[in-house]
C-alpha cells in the first residue's frame, strides 16, 4: 500500500506508513502531538522534556559517552553536546525520548537518517556516526559542530550582505547535488537545518524524512 502523504510502499496489513506515520486508510487517526509528523529536527516543536529529566552536565552514557551540555530539543528528544572518550573527540549525540523507543516507526526514522545520510560523503553535510544504545537509551551520535544554524544567523543580524551570503549558498548547492548524486532527496532543507561552523562554513543537517 503506498503512503498518500511520503509515497512509501507499505505491506497491506499495516495502518500507518511505516516512513511517516501517516494514516493508511480513512478513518484512521493520527497520533496526537508532535509523534503525528514524528520530527527529528532539534527545532521541530516546543521543547518536550523538562530541566529534572534532562541528562546534567557530566553524566555517562554508556562507557564510551560523557554529557557536556543541551544543544537544543524538539518533538524527538534532546540533542546533546557530549565528549566520545573512545576516540578523544567531542560529539553531538541526539537522545531519543524515553517513550517513543517503543515505537517502531521512530526507530526505523532515526535509521534511515543514519543510511540516508551515510550515503552522501561531503564535506558540507553533518557526518553521522552511528545508532548507538545504553541501557534504555537510544541516540545517533553525529559530527559536532561549533556555531549556530542559518535561522539563528538571519535572527539575529538579519539579511546577509553578498560576500557572505553567497559561500554559503555555493557550499549548500554543492552539497544538495552531491546528495542528489547519491539518489538521496532531503525533503525538509530549511534554515534551522544548516548549521554554521566559526568558520562561516554551512553543514546540511537532519536527512531524518529524506527519501531516496
Amino acid at each position: 500500500m503506498t503512503c498518500p502523504k511520503c509515497s512509501r510502499q507499505n505491506p497491506d496489513a499495516v495502518d500507518r506508513c511505516s516512513g511517516c506515520g501517516s494514516p493508511l486508510r480513512p478513518g484512521t487517526e493520527a497520533p496526537e502531538g508532535p509523534v503525528a509528523d514524528l520530527p527529528t529536527r532539534i527545532d521541530a516543536a516546543p521543547p518536550t522534556t523538562s530541566p529534572a529529566s534532562r541528562l546534567a552536565s557530566g553524566t555517562p552514557l554508556g562507557s564510551r559517552y560523557e554529557i557536556q551540555s543541551v544543544l537544543g530539543e524538539g518533538g524527538m528528544g534532546t540533542v546533546y553536546k557530549a565528549h566520545d572518550r573512545e576516540l578523544g573527540r567531542t560529539v553531538a549525540l541526539k537522545v531519543i525520548r524515553a517513550e517513543m523507543v517503543a515505537r517502531p516507526e521512530v526507530l526505523a526514522r532515526f535509521k534511515r537518517e543514519i543510511l540516508l545520510a551515510s550515503q552522501v560523503t561531503h564535506k558540507n553535510v553533518l557526518r553521522i556516526h552511528d545508532l548507538g544504545e545504553a541501557g534504555d537509551v537510544r541516540f545517533i551520535s553525529m559530527s559536532y559542530v561549533e556555531g549556530e544554524n542559518l535561522k539563528a544567523l538571519l535572527e539575529r543580524e538579519g539579511p546577509l550582505p553578498l560576500d557572505r551570503a553567497h559561500p554559503l549558498v555555493r557550499q549548500i548547492a554543492e552539497a544538495l547535488a552531491a546528495a542528489h548524486e547519491a539518489g538521496v532527496v532531503h525533503r525538509d532543507l530549511k534554515p534551522q537545518n544548516i548549521l554554521i561552523d566559526a568558520d562561516g562554513d554551512a553543514y546540511i543537517a537532519d536527512f531524518g524524512i529524506s527519501r531516496s
